[in-house]
């Protein structure tokens, strides 16, 4: 009888335990099933927001890329239009939209750039969900996107001419891509080639219409490759540095082009601040520049300089000291530095050629804004000169050091930047280092005309001629130019005399020539390249870095159209 109770007993707590630990768990599954509930109803709000949200950028985005960038139209149109489309996005329910550019500038009104913050409230409580996302307008042009370029709408123009042997690291783009292993150059004798390995490219190459590669070793074999046929095994390894073949590519991005003259007239029209401003058609009038220098000669002249030099008022560092800011003059200016040091500490304009010429160890220091509505030349004699500052030339730019003679150890001819500079004309560099005025600022030359670069640390040598094991570490030689060139036209640029290596990028809308050399070419006027390139460090180096840009946001040149970039997004 007591065995039969506490059996019915033990059953009893056993079924008790098991009801109790089913209800547990029915409460467990119940109170899961809940919370997967709500929790697939917070993540259904999240993507429903997010797709609200993509929606209405995708609706802002087909608007601002059609509006206009006109420099005339930025104190009050540009923005207007921008409201009165936000305006229209208010029908959206739970939808905002907040400026914050004055987070990130304090030259809004000034600059095509807006930053704004998007937002929209989604679901119902409790899961109501804030989804942001950051949309950044921006004028910036595609081309700052690649170490190489030569774009643009016209089929015949966009060629890119890759001679010889040069590293790039970066991105290249262009309608027409020529590669071959023979350099172009020009020495004491004359125009001369030379074999050379191919090109060594790390990065992605966008060709638009069509790639050819040539082998001087079999001229009749040039392979013409199409656009259409991109990718394709066709194009050989053999064709690249080490065999080392990027991805090439046609892509169908759209690209973004420079609208150059409406960047010259904002830059040009700040610089002078007169009340007939320079527009479109003083730029195109085939008499632009008397047009221009009717227009400036409204400025007050200041008192002239006691002194002539070859027809040109003589600046001298106690005129500069005498003379109010802005200095103006309405004739040709020569700033010399044989009688000593010059600093010109003040705004200048000057309406007429301007000659700048550093020698006798006299250094010469520009470190304002300077506007020359005429031909820019720049001379130096082994003696630097630095240069800060907006620089804004309506003719012609010349920068030039001396020839040095056969023997030299080292250029001695150095030009230091942190400037923007923008020329009308043409622009020619030769003889000289360019270097940035410290570790942070560097050269960006806008030319509206066919660009030259050569020369650059002349018939220099390398420090250890064989490369690295990465061949782009270039670290142990001469320091790297912050600099990024761009040109409305052609730009040819050697780099076989010279020693080239960029960190930046180089761009011609018309057409770019690269030539390039690996090894030493001999201390001599004469170019004398080394045997056997193969395994030594390139005489011409880019690497691309935008951020070179940076801290000349204010004066960057302004595309045809607004580019619409999105941050992704974050959910309160």
């Amino acid at each position: 009888m007591n065995e039969k109770g506490s059996s019915l007993l033990v059953v009893l707590i056993t079924v008790s335990v098991f009801m109790i630990l089913g209800v547990s768990l029915l409460t467990v599954a119940l109170g899961g099933t809940m919370r997967t509930q709500i929790q697939l109803e917070r993540y259904e709000n999240i993507y429903e927001g997010k797709e609200q949200l993509d929606f209405i950028i995708a609706r802002f985005k087909e608007q601002v890329v059609d509006i206009p960038l006109k420099a005339e139209d930025l104190s009050f149109t540009y923005q207007q239009t921008l409201d009165n489309i936000l305006k229209d996005l208010e029908d959206y329910p739970s939808f905002e939209a907040n400026d914050i550019t004055h987070l990130y500038t304090d030259e809004k009104h000034e600059l095509f750039t807006r930053i704004y913050e998007f937002s929209v409230v989604y679901g119902e409580a409790p899961n109501i969900k804030t989804i942001k996302k950051r949309v950044i307008l921006s004028p910036a042009p595609s081309f700052l996107d690649y170490a190489l370029g030569s774009y643009s709408n016209s089929e015949e123009e966009g060629t890119l001419n890759i001679h010889g042997s040069p590293n790039v690291d970066g991105d290249v783009i262009a309608n027409q891509l020529y590669i071959k292993n023979e350099a172009e150059y020009i020495d004491a004798n004359g125009p001369g080639k030379t074999p050379t390995p191919y090109v060594a490219l790390n990065g992605n190459v966008d060709v638009q219409k069509n790639i050819l590669l040539h082998n001087r070793y079999s001229p009749s074999e040039t392979i013409d490759i199409p656009s259409e046929w991109l990718p394709t095994d066709m194009i050989l390894p053999s064709f690249f540095y080490q065999s080392e073949k990027p991805d090439i590519l046609s892509s169908n991005d759209e690209f973004i082009h420079v609208d150059f003259n409406q960047t010259y007239l904002r830059v040009l029209n700040e610089q002078l601040s007169i009340v007939d401003p320079i527009v479109t058609s003083d730029l195109t009038s085939e008499t632009s520049l008397m047009q221009i220098r009717e227009k400036v000669k409204v400025l007050t002249e200041s008192l002239s300089p006691p002194e002539l030099i070859k027809d040109r008022l003589l600046l001298d560092q106690e005129t500069i000291n005498n003379t109010p800011s802005p200095i103006v003059y309405h004739h040709p200016v020569a700033i010399h530095s044989a009688w000593g040091p010059v600093v010109l500490d003040k705004e200048m304009v000057i309406n007429g050629d301007l000659t700048i010429t550093a020698a006798l160890n006299n250094p010469i220091s520009i470190k304002k804004s300077l506007v020359v509505i005429g031909d820019l030349t720049i001379e130096m004699s082994d003696t630097p000169i630095d240069i800060s500052g907006t620089v804004v030339v309506h003719g012609n730019l010349n920068i030039t050091g001396n020839e040095e003679d056969s023997g030299i150890a080292a250029e001695n001819d150095t030009i230091k930047f942190d400037s923007v500079i923008y020329a009308f004309g043409e622009s020619y560099i030769a003889n000289t280092n360019i270097d940035g005025i410290d570790q942070m600022k560097q050269l960006v030359l806008f030319s509206n005309g066919p660009l030259t670069i050569t020369r650059i640390n002349e018939f220099d040598e390398f420090n250890f001629e064989q490369e690295n094991e990465n061949i782009y570490d270039l670290s142990n030689e001469s320091k790297p130019l912050k600099a990024f060139f761009y040109t409305e036209d052609i730009a040819t640029l050697y780099g076989v005399g010279s020693m080239f290596h960029i960190n930046g990028g180089l761009f011609a809308k018309k057409e770019l020539t690269v030539n390039a050399v690996r090894g030493n070419i001999g201390r001599s006027t004469i170019v004398t390249p080394t045997p056997v390139q193969e395994g030594k460090k390139t005489r011409f180096q880019v690497v691309h870095d935008p951020n070179v840009l940076v801290s000349q946001v204010a004066r960057l040149p302004v595309a045809d159209r607004l580019r619409v970039i999105v941050d992704d997004a974050t959910v309160r």
